[in-house]
């Protein structure tokens, strides 16, 4: 029985555990060992003469840590600008369909010729909305939800003005009225939380890297999880033989892991480049549980 016991233990594949984060809307990762803790970016002070993607530095209890922006890091564009970019689309399109119903009810009213675009995937929000496009599962899901209060405002400028050419402007009156207070009134509702929980969405987290004379922060999107991955499906960095020509330097790649759940890839961050590339010296080497023994 006992031999039975060390053969099976010997053939079981062993496991490391990693906190991954996402990066716009890419999966990344960095060992558990070297993470001191994770916590909310606020308001980094700027760092004078830094490199760009240096953000600023933070004041955590009795030390002060440095951030690396892994964002502009990777040479992605800035998240707070990216979403207040998104923010002020949606908010200009808002203002667009109230003005657009006021205009509808005005041109039944007075029979001049309504000029706006009645195909909603022709107007400014509906050429936005079905070019938009994210892996962002959870953001999808927000921004699908305006397809069909959409084509309702959008389906009342035949019946209504076709209405008020028959005569009926009261009656079209009416149905303006009640949109107004059902199918707008989601719209709008609509428009504003999606604003609000993009701005929530655009605080980034800092995930704190143990190093050997002073810690280093790095701000992300938003953590995921601890994962816990197979060996079996950890495999090396990408591009590997760059290294013979020292033209893999700037490679903050160290491993790429194979997820379980889905066909997604991890890029498990090389830290003592992250270290290094943010002008600090390397993380102490992390022994495991046997070489310590």
């Amino acid at each position: 029985m006992e031999g039975q016991q060390t053969v099976q233990s010997a053939t079981e594949s062993t496991t490391k555990q990693f906190v991954s984060f996402r990066v716009h809307t890419r999966c990344y990762a960095v060992p558990i060992e070297t993470v001191v803790e994770m916590t909310l970016l606020q308001n980094p002070e700027p760092i004078a003469g830094a490199p760009s993607w240096i953000c600023g530095m933070m004041r955590l209890r009795d030390s002060v840590v440095p951030i690396l922006d892994l964002r502009k890091r990777l040479g992605m564009g800035d998240l707070k600008q990216e979403v207040t970019e998104i923010a002020t689309e949606l908010q200009q399109r808002k203002n667009d369909h109230v003005v657009w119903l006021q205009t509808l009810e005005e041109s039944c009213a007075s029979g001049a010729r309504f000029e706006l675009q009645k195909d909603p995937t022709q107007c400014a929000f509906g050429r936005w909305f079905y070019a938009f496009d994210t892996e962002d599962e959870t953001l999808g899901n927000q921004i699908a939800k305006f397809e069909e209060p959409h084509n309702q405002i959008h389906a009342l400028a035949d019946l209504c003005l076709g209405l008020a050419t028959d005569g009926k402007q009261d009656e079209a009156q009416e149905i303006i009225d009640n949109a107004r207070e059902t199918e707008l009134r989601d719209m709008i509702d609509l428009f504003d939380h999606t604003t609000r929980e993009m701005v929530d969405r655009s605080r980034q987290m800092v995930i704190i890297l143990q190093g050997e004379a002073e810690n280093l922060g790095l701000a992300v999107d938003r953590i995921d999880s601890v994962a816990t991955i197979e060996d079996t499906h950890i495999d090396p960095r990408p591009l590997h033989e760059l290294e013979r020509t020292g033209s893999a330097d700037d490679m903050l790649v160290s491993h790429v892991a194979r997820s379980t759940e889905d066909d997604g890839i991890i890029q498990v961050l090389d830290v003592d480049r992250l270290f290094s590339t943010a002008g600090i010296g390397s993380q102490p080497v992390v022994e495991d549980a046997e070489t310590a023994a």
